[in-house]
């Protein structure tokens, strides 16, 4: 049986092609065979049922149109308290890519749920595009069962020094190091 997952999306910044990476991705994941994937642009009426279906929720949302505008378009308490129950009663939650900025730093419940968050004027950043090797740390894992131990990604973003929440379960699945990092 497919494993149902949703796409939330809909407003990322202006370096980011939402819309073609959606694209990207539910057709990478698809094409798997062990995905059915929908996508949603407009999460702000989701409620617990929009949820029901899904065993997990993809993030590829930002909520504004570049990384250090304060003024965030977030769900609205009904949407965020479905994808906080979904997470809470064991769904699963992926944060992709800029999603790891939404917040910042005036969301703690989802800065827990994410498990860390970038935090730029902290000290996070975002490495500059490049190749890195990466290390596969939990091989046993559903998500990475069957892949190599290392493999190298190219042209790829490296955030570093991301805040992590205390009371986060982080599980890690994956490494990888800059030696320019602090």
């Amino acid at each position: 049986e497919r494993l149902r997952l949703l796409i939330v999306t809909g407003e990322n910044s202006y370096e980011h092609d939402w819309t073609g990476v959606n694209n990207t991705l539910r057709r990478q994941l698809q094409e798997t065979g062990r995905f059915d994937v929908r996508v949603i642009e407009d999460f702000s009426s989701a409620t617990p049922e929009t949820l029901a279906p899904y065993k997990a929720v993809l993030l590829n949302y930002l909520g504004r149109w570049n990384y250090t505008d304060t003024d965030e378009k977030r769900w609205g308490a009904t949407a965020e308290r479905a994808l906080f129950d979904s997470v809470s009663n064991g769904g699963g939650v992926v944060v992709y890519h800029a999603s790891f900025n939404m917040g910042s730093p005036s969301w703690p419940e989802f800065e827990r749920m994410a498990g860390g968050m970038m935090r730029p004027f902290h000290g996070s950043r975002r490495s500059p595009p490049n190749g890195f090797m990466v290390r596969v740390v939990d091989r046993a894992h559903p998500v990475t069962h069957g892949m190599r131990e290392y493999f190298w990604t190219l042209n790829d973003d490296m955030y570093t020094n991301m805040k992590w929440d205390p009371e986060a379960r982080v599980h890690v699945l994956a490494t990888a190091h800059d030696s320019a990092a602090s």
